[in-house]
């Protein structure tokens, strides 16, 4: 059997230095499999990098410019790797994944991430199994929602918070346990959750302007009210009618009931209220995703 591209002399203990991940060594020529003898075969070489041990094969040419890439080295905001698992693909899907994990990783651990303040300065972390690539790609398919992150794959993003709604925001995790394929409608909703609990807002979907109280969802105002238990209430029973179809989640504020009439006492302007469906007076709550989707907050 013939070789293309062999070089002059051996290089078999040598070290190089590569263009991104320091120094590796050639251990060797590898050994082609399934060429005829009378084809020429590309020559490859088994490598090994010097800071993680991680070894590969690959051609003399990406040797002598440095092209050579280590999968375990943690390159992505200073923890993260592809993992050695994986392999070079230009599938797009593969890529949307890739970029969702590249973003979890960089806003938790990248001092220079512009999301790192709300992420990892607030103590927020990913589970050591995600900080490689090829566990996070074999891990997501099982979250919740993941079919519907399939069929519209620009609507759903990864969720820490669903899950872990009533834990301190600084000790939730990213994990394979306590993610969710989430919408972005409803993600807005959590996310300005905790945003207006942080400006002593304590209601979802409630936000105070113009010296009233309104309901607000979907970027849609609902009504207004001087009072703000009227407002949460009022958010309680008009949200399940008017959620759009990305809307998963039944969410629900954690208030004293109201009845409807007491309700439309503390209106201001042009709500309109129909009288036919009551609040609801009981939600239910730390439900996993599986079984329901309420959560009262």
């Amino acid at each position: 059997m013939s070789y293309k591209n062999r070089p002059l002399h051996d290089i078999a203990g040598i070290i190089y230095e590569s263009n991104n991940y320091g120094k590796f060594k050639v251990l060797g020529e590898t050994i082609p499999i399934g060429y005829n003898s009378d084809v020429e075969a590309p020559i490859r070489y088994a490598i090994q990098f010097l800071n993680t041990g991680y070894i590969t094969d690959v051609s003399y040419d990406a040797i002598v410019h440095g092209r050579v890439l280590d999968k375990t080295a943690p390159g992505i905001a200073g923890v993260g790797c592809i993992g050695m698992d994986l392999k070079p693909t230009t599938d797009p899907w593969t890529y949307q994944l890739y970029k969702s994990w590249n973003d979890m990783m960089n806003r938790c651990y990248n001092e220079t991430d512009m999301d790192y303040p709300m992420y990892g300065a607030l103590g927020i972390k990913v589970d050591k199994r995600w900080h490689k690539f090829s566990n996070f790609i074999l891990d997501v398919p099982f979250l919740p929602q993941y079919e519907k992150k399939v069929m519209y794959p620009s609507m759903y993003q990864l969720d820490k918070d669903f899950l872990q709604f009533h834990v301190h925001k600084e000790q939730r995790i990213y994990s394979r346990n306590t993610c969710i394929w989430l919408s972005k409608p409803d993600n807005v909703l959590l996310m300005a959750k905790d945003r207006d609990v942080s400006n002593g807002l304590f209601y979802i979907g409630v936000i105070f302007r113009d010296r009233r109280w309104k309901v607000r969802i979907n970027g849609l105002t609902y009504g207004a009210f001087s009072n703000a238990k009227a407002a949460a209430n009022y958010f309680n029973f008009i949200y399940p009618k008017v959620k759009g179809p990305f809307n998963d989640i039944n969410i629900f504020n954690n208030v004293e009931y109201m009845p409807l009439e007491e309700v439309l006492k503390y209106s201001v302007g042009s709500t309109t209220i129909d009288e036919r469906v009551e609040p609801p007076k009981t939600v239910r709550s730390n439900s996993t995703p599986q079984i329901n989707f309420d959560l009262t907050i």
